[in-house]
């Protein structure tokens, strides 16, 4: 009953409490958390998936669309973390989302190969531009970014941009287009403090991609990302082949006859119960129990 001010009501869970004032465990993700590991003897390290964007950002990006009469957003691949642009969208409500006409992924072969699943993790409208190289060691991303940005705004009247990126060198664009708004989304370990700076002095409202939480659909699109990545490893190095052929060439190699239903059996005992055997240097094999 001392505690019965640190829970909502009728809820309760066995804790061992220390003299400091918590307030309510229950209400704060990342609070609740932290303690539940720091009392098992662990630490607790996964924020991002628990930390949500504050009420200022999200009123910050909502007033930014409906401010707009048309809103495109631009997403530099080479600078921004795919999850977390996933996590960005999947925070917006419906009928902001809605407002944004289009997002458009400039793209690199260098950049994550998880862009190329964006699209299946969102109902937001995607174009893809994969940028190509002319040098092997210089992308043209920003560049093609930058006349993408140009064509949006002057031919097909485009008023408003969110920009994803966290590369300084887009301040040349968002001071040089000074008849568009813009509103950019950086990362906290990507971006210089002298271009937040300059943000603020000239009153270009930014969020930082950092504060969503990548729980949901950006959880789905990570897990999505890897295994497609597995999927193609396992092609390349992995040559299908076809069971019944298999067994052809051990009865003939073996000079074997089995009956259809001892076929059958072996099929059913054996072949399909071989499996994958994963090896302590991580190195793969085939096996069958016998």
């Amino acid at each position: 009953m001392e505690n019965l001010e640190r829970y909502p009501y009728r809820m309760f869970i066995n804790w061992s409490f220390g003299k400091e004032d918590e307030g309510n465990l229950l209400y704060n993700d990342e609070k609740f958390l932290s303690r539940l590991y720091q009392q098992n003897g662990e630490v607790f390290t996964g924020y991002a998936n628990v930390r949500g964007e504050g009420k200022e950002t999200q009123r910050n990006i909502y007033s930014f669309v409906d401010g707009s009469g048309q809103t495109v957003a631009l997403v530099d691949c080479e600078n921004c973390d795919p999850l977390k642009m996933c996590a960005a969208l999947q925070s917006m409500q419906p009928e902001t989302l809605a407002k944004i006409t289009k997002i458009i992924l400039y793209n690199d072969v260098n950049s994550s190969s998880a862009w190329n699943l964006l699209s299946k993790h969102t109902k937001a409208a995607i174009e893809h531009q994969m940028t190509e190289r002319v040098l092997t060691g210089k992308s043209l991303v920003d560049v093609m970014l930058v006349a993408g940005c140009c064509k949006e705004h002057y031919v097909n009247h485009v008023d408003s941009f969110l920009l994803f990126s966290s590369d300084s060198d887009y301040w040349g664009l968002i001071s040089s287009v000074s008849t568009a708004r813009f509103l950019v989304m950086v990362e906290q370990n990507k971006v210089s403090g002298e271009v937040i700076q300059k943000m603020i002095d000239s009153d270009i409202p930014f969020c930082y991609l950092d504060q969503f939480c990548q729980g949901g659909q950006s959880h789905k699109m990570k897990v999505d990302a890897l295994l497609s990545e597995c999927q193609r490893f396992v092609g390349q190095h992995f040559t299908a082949f076809n069971i019944q052929e298999m067994m052809n060439v051990a009865l003939l190699q073996t000079r074997i006859d089995l009956s259809k239903a001892e076929s059958k059996q072996f099929y059913e005992r054996y072949i399909k119960a071989m499996k994958l055997k994963i090896a302590a240097d991580g190195n793969v094999s085939i096996e069958f129990e016998k």
